[in-house]
């Protein structure tokens, strides 16, 4: 009888262990998927704008809107012009697009070609060069095509009941990649 008791102690035991580290387990996951998600569209959007810029860097007259449209794949706004794009490709193929594969970018997203799309002073690019930046809302729990807007705080609660008083804050903000060539066909106005 004395061993029985002492089995059912070691087996409380462990249950407590475990309630006690289930919180500390679901924030380590958790972590894991907010950086594993935000390293993802960084590679791909810095991918993007890498190929987006060797296309730009051969295409002449680039002072077009037209042209840079054709480069962009999205309008200023956002608005998908033309799905043959390389930049177009590959956000789709990261099914980071309003219908996945394809579609239109979020709000807050924005693919840029620099120096004729420059409308804040961060998009400063060096004379002579093309840059191509694309800008992309990020959010761990949130689509940012129904979503939150980029920066505000999507807090989780990791604590065993749901009024906990200090949720975990994950931050949403925005992510930006550029690539910067040297044209390979003469362009005036660089």
């Amino acid at each position: 009888m004395r061993k029985l008791q002492r089995t059912n102690r070691k087996g409380g035991q462990a249950i407590v262990e475990l309630a006690l580290s289930i919180p500390f387990l679901l924030l380590c996951l958790l972590a894991i998927m907010y950086f594993g998600r935000a390293y993802f569209i960084t590679q791909t959007l810095s991918f993007a704008s890498q190929e987006g810029a060797k296309t730009a860097a051969r295409l002449p007259d680039l002072s077009d809107s037209a042209n840079r449209d054709f480069v962009r794949g999205f309008s200023t706004g956002g608005t998908a012009t033309n799905p043959n794009s390389i930049v177009y490709s590959v956000l789709g193929g990261a099914n980071l697009l309003s219908n996945g594969r394809n579609g239109d970018l979020p709000p807050g997203a924005s693919v840029k070609i620099l120096p004729w799309d420059a409308a804040a002073p961060e998009d400063v690019t060096p004379t002579g060069t093309i840059t191509v930046v694309v800008e992309y809302p990020f959010s761990l729990l949130i689509n940012p095509f129904t979503g939150q807007a980029a920066g505000e705080t999507t807090s989780v609660s990791i604590a065993m009941s749901i009024d906990d008083p200090n949720p975990v804050p994950f931050k949403d903000f925005s992510i930006r990649q550029s690539a910067t060539v040297s044209p390979q066909i003469y362009q005036e106005g660089i």
